[in-house]
């Protein structure tokens, strides 16, 4: 694939920060729209409480209507530079068996090393903002379709679809791409403290590994759904649904 196929590097970065800024302003104006519904049930929208005690069902709400829009962008910025498909230009793939296998074991090692950490230091399984989230999600099979589907489609397609290939065909070489991709990949998520931030990051690097190991996004997708399904049962069983 020929770099001029691509967006350059800096000119990549940019559209994501883009994309990333018009996902973050429809969140804004689905927490907007879900203030107006609750001042019209008459609830009081005083200082942050609202916001708190519906905290996982906005999360959700927003999440489900933002990562469309933020998919939809970022197809819109591949469209623009004409004469590659946009299954290649995102790495819509079937991985090899072998690739499935071996990055779905990297995987589970490494959440086993990360929980392993996290109990050594006296964490708790979850992130309070987790936990806090799926108690207050209302309806959680709609925390779970956020979490658990819209949101890797959306990070993943954005992140190791169309941002990764870009900065490795650049100066910065693939070392570098998966280091900056993961860098912003984790800053998408500051509700966390420093330490689930780094873990983000090191799981950014995993998939970026594997999908410039694989030249698959539809693997990366895949892995990153199995982790957030995994966080998921354990967010679960933290709160008493599952046993």
């Amino acid at each position: 694939m020929l770099p001029e196929e691509r967006w350059r590097a800096g000119a990549a970065a940019g559209l994501t920060l883009a994309v990333i800024a018009v996902w973050q302003g429809v969140q804004v104006v689905v927490l907007a729209a879900c203030a107006a519904v609750l001042a019209l049930r008459g609830e009081s929208l005083a200082g942050m409480g609202w916001m708190a005690r519906y905290l996982g069902l906005l999360l959700a709400l927003s999440t489900l209507v933002a990562a469309p829009v933020g998919i939809a962008l970022t197809i819109f910025f591949i469209r623009l530079r004409r004469g590659l498909p946009v299954r290649e230009a995102l790495g819509l793939r079937r991985p090899t068996l072998r690739h499935a296998l071996l990055w779905t074991l990297a995987l589970v090692l490494f959440l086993a090393a990360y929980d392993l950490a996290a109990r050594a230091l006296g964490r708790p399984v979850s992130p309070e903002v987790m936990v806090d989230s799926y108690r207050t999600s209302v309806w959680p099979p709609l925390f779970w379709l956020a979490v658990a589907i819209a949101a890797p489609l959306f990070e993943e397609l954005l992140f190791r679809g169309f941002l990764l290939p870009s900065l490795a065909a650049s100066r910065l070489g693939a070392a570098g791409a998966v280091g900056l991709s993961s860098l912003l990949f984790a800053a998408l998520h500051l509700q966390y403290d420093l330490f689930d931030m780094a873990g983000v990051f090191l799981l950014g690097a995993l998939f970026a590994a594997a999908r410039l190991a694989s030249g698959s996004t539809l693997l990366t997708i895949g892995l990153h759904v199995l982790t957030n399904v995994l966080a998921l049962v354990q967010l679960a069983q933290g709160v008493g649904e599952v046993p």
